[in-house]
């Protein structure tokens, strides 16, 4: 399984448009494979750059990961 922590937005003053910052908390079991895939794609972004996602039932916003582990 792969458990990740994303955080959202850059800003932490509440100015501008993009000042509530979000988090979710997300936990995938599946398949070794489909793991490595996860895992590769946040080790690509380094737990620095940000990427596209959307959240269950909302818009696309940019998250990072800046923890994972895998268990």
């Amino acid at each position: 399984m792969v458990s990740l922590s994303f955080y959202t937005n850059e800003q932490v003053a509440p100015k501008g448009i993009n000042h509530n910052l979000r988090s979710s908390f997300l936990s995938f079991s599946c398949k070794e494979s489909k793991i490595r895939q996860i895992d590769d794609f946040l080790n690509q972004h380094g737990g620095y750059k940000a990427f596209l996602w959307t959240p269950y039932q909302s818009k696309q916003v940019k998250f990072r990961c800046y923890e994972w582990n895998l268990t």
